[in-house]
């Protein structure tokens, strides 16, 4: 095996791109196709499945249209195990397992008590629908603290963190008295939630071959059905950002959900008054109508004049859970701008078929953009697979990122090991032995939205046959090194072979803690097991900052011996208090099974690292290990979800 680390930017790694990959659609192709998600059910609501290309017709305008792709989706939806606040997050994630649900929740600037009520119900929503495979992203579309917001994520704690973040009220407007009487209906405040709107939707749009559920609660949606029956001319910015994000999100697979939160009593602040809010929850018709226009424009369902949240959230699964693409391209070629009817019918009866009920048309400048974006570079290589907002799995890889203390001020230097399926990377065989080269790239977005990129690295590689057939069996490991300051982040790493462009990526959730804030802090545990983890490793050893290389298993063989390896910062020293440092095996009731132990003393302050070896001989399950460090009264712990069978 020989290996070379070549040091390059993100913005700078270039990867070649296979010969055999499709090329770019044509100019046509990205104009015209048009995609539309349907939701069939019978009389009862039940979705009706396993129909076939010939039960469906499609009407634009009215004029019958050739369906040229069609695919039906099923994801299985399962109720997920309740929801245990205390249950330690797991610290590897990996980019493997079935696609799931996304789910956008996106909170306009609404009334503190009508935030209550939707946190209540976004809540329930949550912890009763939410599976291991979903993803899903909270973010404020009013003028509300960034870091408030949760990037992509299938961490249902961070979403409910998140969800009990939203506050609402922010740039509302205020009576004399001083209460919040709704949005703020000026026209800056309207401007900058259009803008907000339209920004979010494309960043939405853009993410390929899904379709995106956009549950969006708010009090007001803008002039929709000016946005339907526009014709041309100039109208306010307001306007213009609305009808963009509406196009966005019927050409880009955005259903948008959008969900009142005045509900059908909306005095109280769950719902328990007659009495409605002057100015704020009026039962204004056209506001409805509005709502209901956007929903069914998109593709989904408006929830207005009622309390029904939670029977209309179960409905939003089952619609993500059970549908058919259809996908054609239109025999109207004018690029007018205008939008144009659709009717999806199933040539079957007692069903009945939901659909968007229509699609603005490119107009000639949108044609423009989309000829510029025909003839670019294809996208495929590490920096479009690392911008994306959602873990791709070309190449089955899992990841572990660990903070420890850093050389300057309150920085972390984060530890990324990465591993890879070794039958996905498409090494090419050459005189005995393959070759590639294998490339690991990282960024970290902070809660704020900073981009933090890592130390990239791209290795040649050449494997004899029996370190090939070690790495299949084992997979390929390697890892590189990001230096952040203390926060909450999305690590997003991607790597693979870049000849090839067997690209895949990791979306991580880190939590980065300040080691020199308190008496005493710990770092990140790194587990480590003789034998039976052997990935073969790629990557100059200097370049390792751990005594060893971490395995990334979290299961394990009952009666085998792992090794912990973590960090003590002692940031006070005094008295030469000894750093007492335990690991419990705790069971899934919390009782301890199985402990180790050490301790140091230090006469000054500064780091001591600890490695200590726990014989996993337990029954098989499920466990936590359990990390603690004390001194002199201060405590700080970690604790790690493992299995064993």
């Amino acid at each position: 095996m020989r290996g070379r680390l070549v040091a390059i930017g993100v913005a700078a790694i270039t990867t070649a791109v296979s010969a055999q990959q499709t090329p770019a659609p044509t100019f046509r192709a990205l104009v015209d196709a048009v995609q539309v998600d349907a939701f069939v059910t019978d009389r009862a609501g039940n979705p009706v499945r396993s129909l076939r290309l010939d039960d469906f017709e499609l009407l634009e305008d009215g004029r019958p249209q050739v369906i040229t792709s069609f695919s039906e989706v099923i994801i299985p939806s399962n109720p997920p195990p309740p929801f245990l606040p205390g249950i330690p997050r797991p610290d590897v994630a990996a980019n493997t397992g079935p696609e799931g649900r996304l789910y956008v929740i996106a909170l306009d600037e609404i009334g503190g008590d009508l935030a209550l009520r939707a946190r209540h119900f976004l809540t329930t929503f949550i912890e009763r629908h939410f599976e291991p495979h979903d993803v899903g992203v909270v973010v404020n579309l009013g003028r509300a603290r960034s870091a408030d917001a949760q990037d992509f994520t299938s961490d249902r704690g961070l979403l409910l963190a998140a969800i009990n973040r939203l506050q609402g009220g922010f740039g509302g407007e205020l009576s004399k008295d001083g209460a919040y009487t709704g949005p703020d209906r000026s026209s800056l405040g309207q401007r900058s939630r259009a803008a907000a709107l339209k920004a979010l939707i494309g960043s939405l749009a853009s993410i390929p071959g899904r379709r995106k559920a956009l549950i969006y609660i708010t009090q007001e949606v803008g002039d929709v059905y000016g946005v339907i029956d526009y014709n041309g001319g100039v109208r306010s910015l307001e306007f213009d950002d609305l009808r963009a994000a509406m196009t966005e999100a019927m050409r880009g697979g955005v259903a948008i959900y959008t969900l009142d939160p005045c509900g059908l009593t909306a005095g109280g602040a769950l719902g328990d008054s007659e009495a409605n809010i002057p100015g704020v929850c009026d039962a204004d018709l056209e506001r409805m109508a509005a709502f209901r226009k956007m929903s069914a424009a998109t593709g989904g369902f408006a929830v207005v004049n009622s309390n029904s949240f939670d029977q209309a959230l179960e409905r939003i699964v089952k619609e993500n859970s059970n549908y058919y693409l259809l996908g054609y391209t239109s025999t109207n070629d004018a690029r007018d701008g205008r939008y144009r009817r659709l009717d999806v019918r199933v040539k079957r009866p007692d069903v009945i078929v939901r659909a968007r009920d229509g699609y603005i048309a490119p107009s000639r400048s949108q044609a423009r953009s989309a000829a510029t974006r025909a003839n670019a570079t294809p996208a495929g290589d590490i920096r479009d697979v690392i911008a994306g907002p959602l873990a791709n799995g070309a190449v089955p890889m899992k990841v572990f990122a660990a903070p420890f203390k850093g050389v300057k001020g309150n920085e972390a230097r984060v530890v990324i090991t990465a591993e890879f399926d070794a039958s996905k990377l498409a090494l090419a065989s050459s005189g005995g032995t393959m070759r590639g080269s294998i490339a690991l790239s990282s960024v970290a977005v902070s809660a704020a939205g900073k981009v933090t990129r890592g130390q990239p690295q791209v290795i040649d590689v050449t494997l004899k046959p029996e370190s090939y057939t070690q790495a299949n069996a084992h997979g390929v490991r390697t890892q590189s090194t990001l230096t952040l300051s203390p926060g909450r982040y999305q690590l997003r790493v991607a790597g693979g072979n870049s000849q090839a462009g067997k690209i895949g990526s990791v979306m991580y959730d880190l939590d980065v803690p300040d080691f020199r804030k308190g008496r005493l802090a710990l770092s990140a545990v790194a587990l480590s097991t003789a034998g039976a983890d052997r990935p073969v490793t790629v990557i100059p050893t200097p370049a390792n900052v751990l005594p060893f290389f971490p395995t990334l298993n979290r299961e394990f063989v009952a009666g085998t011996p792992i090794s912990l390896y973590v960090e003590a910062y002692d940031n006070d020293g005094r008295d030469s208090t000894p750093i007492d440092l335990k690991v419990e095996v705790r069971g899934q009731n919390g009782q301890v099974v199985r402990s180790g132990s050490d301790r140091r003393a230090r006469p000054t302050k500064g780091t001591e690292t600890f490695v200590v070896v726990v014989l996993l001989d337990v029954d098989p399950g499920s466990y936590s290990l359990h990390v603690e460090a004390a001194a002199g009264g201060d405590s700080v712990s970690r604790d790690i979800p493992i299995r064993i069978r």
